[in-house]
């Protein structure tokens, strides 16, 4: 995931790209993104990609202002506070086409019903 705009590669923050051999070019390695016509796919060296990160999967905090095909959502397998219906709307609202959802009923419901809870003290700040 590139993580700040590299207008010389034509690369935003936020593009994602995966990393494999290359087959027109000796199986060297290169960093496939979507093209503009989301049919074709733009090569780029890695070794000019200096602001990303790697991995397999990101969080959905992580993934704010993406879009993708299909995303998978993954739940923990107990209640968390930070579960909430806030976050899973979050993470939905990244796929265009499909939702892939891994979690328990219960686990899920508590989620939708959890609403997120500001505890910053601003408001008390601002009138003391």
């Amino acid at each position: 995931m590139v993580t700040k705009n590299n207008q010389t590669l034509g690369l935003a923050n936020g593009d994602v790209g995966f990393c494999a051999p290359d087959a027109e070019n000796n199986c060297a390695l290169r960093v496939f993104f979507e093209g503009d016509n989301s049919s074709c796919a733009r090569k780029v060296n890695p070794l000019f990609l200096n602001n990303c990160e790697q991995g397999f999967a990101m969080t959905i905090h992580k993934s704010q202002g993406s879009e993708y095909k299909t995303i998978a959502i993954a739940t923990s397998l107990e209640n968390n506070p930070v579960l909430t219906k806030e976050l899973i709307y979050t993470g939905i609202t990244r796929a265009r086409d499909k939702v892939r959802l891994y979690s328990l009923e219960n686990i899920f419901k508590n989620a939708c019903n959890r609403k997120i809870s500001r505890t910053g003290g601003l408001k008390l700040r601002l009138f003391k």
